[in-house]
């Protein structure tokens, strides 16, 4: 059909516009809040068109701290607000309606008391309120080989009856001498409203030194729940390596949920997330390749396991390498480690995490290059019954050639169906700068 002159001109503008929309969502950033040092983001959190964001960095009286930033659909700062401190560690902001909630560790000289400190702020940058928690004295916690072995805050987890679980690890106060023992997990049930919610209470399923808790979530129940790696007794001096699901209820009493079996504790950090229905997703650790369709027998491979609320592995998934059929010793790629598991509206399962590169280009002029780098990032999806729709590698260079190194630590579904990432990516400046340095940053990509 023939179309007049104004009315094209009309289609023309309408369709300008829906490109410009389109496409302005999906964006690469990176943020430098300060020449003196790294910096990173840990995590991201969808609001409406924009995206909550913690930004670590040098802060002011230059030690560590936390920016709460947001940034719009385009990726340009709405604002960034220099938070309370030293973050402690991955889950350590959470948000409720339009209220942010952050937290950190501080300790009062005045008193010698170890606290951990809570504080409000709305969606626009206000802070609202701080809260604090004694946690253990000083005489209590014993130094360590890298200072004083305070209850370090790892994460804040809302959950029912307007309450949340702070939670992270530390050395044990109800023993006779907590510094002799190994550290244990804590948590903390406080109010909504700054209200305390009764004594630390400690995790401790066996006495096995080395004891992994690193992410927790909200299930269909508001209770929390945490994948747990530790060392299972199975008898005198000898234990077997375990990761367990494991939920707080109520009365603040610890149920096992599932235990899956896992080969050794040697590959990342277990991870944890819940969907709508009700089922855990986890990172178990295998020693061979497993997931089928893949003839992999090497044993530094992600893994991601459906386990319902019955405790059952529904199935187990693989997030497979390039070129799996090279031989182990030179294999192009291995995706060890996972740092964060989330789940779309639709039920898919998103992972982001680490992943190891070998592989060779080609600069104009001089003989082709190989590089080895164990400091990319993949990003990955699978559907509800465990098929891999696709998995991506994140491997920049630099402007003369090398790797730059990047990091994704967080990988969430916006409302509009699009992918956010956060982490930091290393500076592009050798030549300038040498030391090696990350900015943080953010992308907004497509579903696929």
């Amino acid at each position: 059909e023939k179309m007049n002159l104004p009315k094209k001109l009309i289609f023309i503008a309408v369709c300008t516009l829906w490109v410009h929309i389109g496409f302005s969502q999906y964006f690469n950033k990176i943020y430098q809040p300060n020449n003196l040092g790294n910096s990173y983001i840990w995590q991201v959190k969808p609001y409406y068109d924009d995206i909550i964001a913690n930004i670590e960095k040098v802060c002011s009286d230059s030690f560590l701290c936390t920016n709460i930033t947001r940034v719009g659909k385009d990726g340009d700062i709405i604002f960034s607000e220099e938070g309370l401190g030293y973050k402690g560690f991955w889950n350590t902001f959470a948000m409720i309606n339009d209220t942010i909630i952050f937290g950190m560790d501080e300790f009062n000289p005045l008193d010698s008391f170890f606290y951990w400190k809570i504080a409000k702020m709305t969606v626009q940058g206000k802070l609202l309120r701080e809260y604090k928690f004694r946690t253990l004295h000083i005489s209590h916690v014993g130094i360590g080989s890298f200072g004083y072995n305070y209850p370090r805050m790892y994460g804040i987890t809302l959950v029912k009856n307007n309450e949340m679980i702070v939670w992270g690890e530390g050395l044990d106060n109800r023993q006779p001498k907590p510094e002799k023992v190994a550290y244990r997990s804590v948590f903390l049930r406080v109010g909504l409203d700054g209200s305390r919610k009764g004594d630390l209470f400690w995790f401790d399923p066996s006495d096995f030194s080395i004891r992994r808790l690193s992410d927790a979530c909200t299930d269909i129940d508001g209770n929390m729940v945490f994948n747990y790696e530790y060392g299972e007794k199975i008898e005198t001096n000898k234990y077997s390596p375990a990761r367990s699901i494991y939920k707080i209820m109520p009365d603040d009493s610890i149920k096992l949920i599932a235990k899956l079996p896992i080969t050794f504790l040697d590959i990342g950090l277990p991870k944890i997330a819940v969907d709508s229905q009700g089922n855990y997703y986890v990172n178990p650790i295998v020693g061979s390749g497993l997931a089928p369709g893949y003839n992999v027998n090497y044993p530094k491979i992600g893994f991601i396991s459906k386990v319902n609320r019955a405790g059952d592995i529904l199935w187990t998934s693989m997030i497979p390498p390039y070129d799996y059929e090279w031989p182990a010793m030179i294999e192009a790629t291995h995706t060890s480690e996972i740092n964060r598991i989330s789940t779309t509206r639709n039920g898919d399962i998103l992972c982001t995490g680490r992943v190891f590169v070998r592989d060779s280009f080609e600069i104009v002029g001089q003989s082709q290059k190989l590089y080895v780098t164990g400091n990319g990032s993949f990003i990955a999806r699978f559907d509800t019954d465990g098929k891999l729709l696709w998995r991506h590698f994140i491997v920049p260079h630099k402007k003369n050639g090398t790797i730059r190194v990047n990091y994704i630590y967080d990988i969430q579904e916006d409302p509009d169906g699009s992918i956010i990432t956060g982490g930091a990516l290393e500076r592009d400046d050798n030549d300038i700068d040498p030391s090696f340095k990350t900015d943080a940053w953010i992308m907004r990509l497509t579903t696929d």
